[in-house]
């Protein structure tokens, strides 16, 4: 029931979702799955610069062969580049709209993969906090106007939603298999993450949010354990020898070292520009990706987010404030959804340390902390302008903190009526 509760919106009307542009390009671009996948033509033309992140083209490119239109994806190529200057009723006249059956394809495709964030939310949910918890922020997100708008587009926002959002179920993973003491399983979960950020770096470079969340949550492991030794009466060498030789700090590191080197291993791998320079290549991606934002800007493309102050404002109102892309509005002209976050973020962070303080290592709260944080400031400090697909990363964290919030509201409630019909009908 939840599952069809979850997919019906994002499958609904995927052909009347309005067309942007870019749609165009990444239909385009699936040239690039045919030239590595099929032909093995890693010596095109079409890899000799680093211009683009090539994983969201392979997913597109597959979707198109396995919907039995593999041998269309020439005709694709062959379609001049959007002109956004020109509006939409030009460039259809001029023949540089794709296929309506192709775009029609790679947007249900697009709208499953969001569907499917919205069932790992739900997992997440369930797991860290409640059943209760992970059904409010699973239907939270599948029917927040942002989330079907970009999820119903044929470009890659929803498998970059997925791969970032499928990162904290593989760190819960890691995390459960570290406390068993599972060795093995540790590091290959550790391997399975190196893969996930590649996918995630590789469709987007905000995609590297991923590894970043990674890297801190195991050297937030490793600080905690680190902190216990540090209050123990043991002199200071005597403290760093133990530290060195404690096994689950060795384990975090190997996986830290395997995560990194998978990462770096499938990217290169499966980016064929970066073969004989791979960094080089991938400053390459950045000055490219720098100089569209000037173009866009200088364009009026949208408005300019420049500063920290208005990245800052923009992100705040854009996700937490009514009009903008939430759903639950305002009660007594608070927003409803700021509300909730906030006072959510506010349990966690008390609760959590609470845990750590009684337990010397942290819950799988932890995580959503730290997921949420490293989101909320690495795309307020990237976003470059206020387009609305730019914000779609930050979605997840907040249903699933308001989730938790609205799960321990009703569960409050709930105790205190019970109390007091209880002692109402207690015989005197």
């Amino acid at each position: 029931m939840l599952v069809m509760l979850i997919v019906i919106p994002f499958i609904r009307n995927v052909d009347l979702n309005p067309f942007h542009g870019d749609e165009a390009y990444w239909l385009r671009s699936s040239i690039h799955y045919k030239l590595f996948f099929r032909d093995g033509a890693i010596e095109s033309k079409e890899f000799k610069s680093c211009r683009n992140e090539s994983v969201g083209k392979y997913i597109i490119g597959l979707v198109l062969d396995v919907a039995g239109y593999g041998e269309r994806i020439n005709e694709l190529s062959r379609i001049e580049p959007w002109i956004f200057q020109q509006g939409y009723d030009w460039n259809v006249a001029n023949q540089r709209m794709p296929a309506a059956e192709l775009l029609s394809v790679a947007r249900f495709a697009m709208a499953l993969l969001g569907s499917l964030t919205c069932i790992l939310i739900y997992w997440i949910g369930r797991t860290v906090f409640s059943m209760k918890a992970g059904i409010i922020a699973s239907l939270l997100l599948a029917y927040n106007p942002l989330m079907l708008l970009c999820c119903k587009r044929a470009m890659v926002d929803a498998p970059l939603l997925l791969f970032m959002t499928a990162t904290v179920v593989l760190s819960i993973y890691f995390y459960r298999s570290l406390m068993a003491q599972r060795r093995l399983r540790t590091l290959i979960l550790a391997a399975v993450i190196g893969i996930n950020c590649a996918l995630a770096l590789g469709t987007k470079l905000n995609g590297g949010l991923s590894i970043f969340f990674v890297a801190l949550f195991c050297m937030h492991l490793i600080a905690i354990k680190s902190s216990f030794y540090a209050y123990s009466k043991k002199i200071f060498y005597s403290r760093i020898i133990q530290l060195s030789k404690d096994r689950e700090i060795k384990l975090i590191a190997a996986g830290m070292l395997i995560a990194c080197t998978v990462t770096i291993t499938v990217l290169i791998g499966m980016t064929p520009c970066l073969y004989r320079q791979p960094v080089n290549g991938i400053m390459q991606m950045i000055d490219v990706r720098t100089d569209h934002v000037q173009i866009q800007r200088a364009n009026r493309w949208g408005t300019s987010l420049d500063t920290f102050s208005k990245k800052f404002n923009s992100v705040v109102r854009r996700t937490l404030f009514p009009q903008n892309y939430v759903i639950l509005g305002t009660l007594f002209k608070i927003p409803i959804d700021c509300a909730l976050f906030l006072l959510g973020l506010a349990m966690l962070f008390f609760t959590e340390i609470k845990y750590i303080f009684s337990n010397a290592k942290p819950s799988l709260q932890s995580i959503i902390i730290l997921w949420a944080v490293v989101t909320f400031t690495g795309i307020t400090i990237w976003i470059p302008l206020n387009w609305d697909r730019y914000y779609l990363p930050i979605l997840p964290c907040i249903v699933i903190v308001e989730g938790y919030c609205m799960a321990k509201i009703y569960d409050t409630c709930a105790l205190f009526i019970r109390r007091r019909f209880t002692t109402s009908t207690v015989p005197m």
